[in-house]
């Protein structure tokens, strides 16, 4: 899932259109979010790890 698909120099109170920010602006429609907590259980991880496997076809 994509958590910030607006950069964060895009959002109303930031907005600046003379700012430039092609890798930002890249990344915010590329980037993915890996669930990740502290108490995180191993088979929750091993879950997370097949399903990036499968989609990076490892």
């Amino acid at each position: 899932m994509i958590y910030y698909p607006i950069p964060v120099h895009r959002l109303p109170v930031f907005q600046d259109d003379s700012i430039s920010l092609p890798i930002a602006e890249q990344a915010s429609s590329e980037v993915i979010s890996l669930p990740i907590w502290a108490q995180m259980e191993t088979e929750t991880q091993k879950t997370v790890v097949k399903a990036l496997e499968s989609l990076l076809k490892i």
